[in-house]
């Protein structure tokens, strides 16, 4: 079962979710979604329902673990799991840590990690923006760093994985976004609208924290 998105975003509510977190995901839903149409187009199917879902409910565990120090990633996995929300949950319980396999098509898995890591709080950046930013914040000793260097050389590699098939490249991700939310018409411009709606009620409404 796949939530649409405004049982995506009552899910968000009832973890009481910061707007801010909130902001990040619906990004990282759109990056998806524009992501999983090139692919489609290239021949390989993507579930945009997924895409859409997995997105805004990526982190939805990250402020909570926040205080008790889980593994975010896991946590918003279980959470989703319980609820019998199976496919999302092995999105965003692998948004953080993923296995490679350079060989196999591409899947939502690895479209919403690679989204994941192209956005920066609300913003698109490269690859070497978000890792420095990565650095500074998470790079607390040699070990972090480390693990972090390992993630950054996985997500170049995803990244060459991903358009390798594609008529466009990683620079553009930015202004298909951006093309895509003036759209009109299309199953990602319809997704694109309804992120906006209930994204401008979340904020409207935000949760006691």
């Amino acid at each position: 079962m796949i939530p649409d998105l405004e049982a995506s975003f009552s899910l968000l509510r009832e973890y009481r979710v910061p707007p801010h977190i909130v902001g990040h995901s619906v990004m990282v839903a759109k990056v998806s979604l524009v992501l999983g149409e090139a692919v489609n187009a290239a021949g390989r199917r993507q579930d945009f329902a997924l895409l859409a879902a997995a997105g805004v409910l990526h982190d939805i565990a990250k402020f909570a673990t926040l205080k008790t120090g889980e593994d975010h990633a896991q946590a918003g996995a279980d959470w989703l799991e319980d609820r019998g929300l199976k496919s999302v949950a092995r999105v965003v319980g692998q948004h953080v840590r993923l296995q490679l396999d350079v060989d196999k098509p591409v899947d939502e898995v690895e479209l919403v990690f690679y989204a994941d890591k192209r956005v920066q709080h609300e913003k698109i950046v490269t690859l070497e923006q978000r890792f420095i930013d990565l650095r500074h914040r998470y790079g607390r000793n040699r070990e972090a760093l480390g693990s972090l260097e390992e993630m950054k050389a996985l997500t170049t590699a995803l990244e060459n994985k991903i358009f390798r098939p594609l008529s466009w490249v990683p620079g553009e991700v930015e202004s298909r976004v951006a093309a895509a939310e003036g759209n009109r018409h299309g199953h990602v411009a319809d997704y694109f609208r309804q992120m906006s709606v209930l994204h401008q009620k979340y904020i409207d409404n935000q949760p006691d924290i």
